[in-house]
């Protein structure tokens, strides 16, 4: 985002959310690239403000969404769990994937 040219630094994910809605209104596309890298906060805050309020429509286009495997039992658990903690450290789940798998899309 700029203002006056100049770019606008922002640390908190919702607030860049409400400068998008302020700045392209409620009719939001939303694409998100290929791999781990995606401003997952940013597309978080923006799930939620869609979810919350559905005047805002949001669509989302990605060619991949990365997930954390999840393990079905303990074995696979005690596999999976050191990966998943250093392929995925720090990475945040993506709101609208864990809603789709839950069937709770707005």
């Amino acid at each position: 985002m700029t203002r006056g040219g100049a770019p606008v630094a922002f640390e908190d994910s919702d607030r860049v959310a409400d400068a998008i809605i302020e700045r392209v209104g409620k009719n939001i596309e939303l694409a998100l690239p290929l791999g781990l890298g995606k401003a997952n906060h940013v597309a978080n805050a923006l799930f939620k403000r869609a979810a919350a309020d559905p005047s805002i429509k949001l669509r989302i286009f990605t060619a991949l969404t990365l997930e954390k495997p999840r393990s079905k039992g303990d074995l696979e658990r005690r596999f999976l769990e050191p990966i998943v903690d250093r392929v995925f450290a720090g990475y945040p789940e993506l709101a609208y994937a864990l809603a789709l798998h839950a069937g709770t899309l707005p």
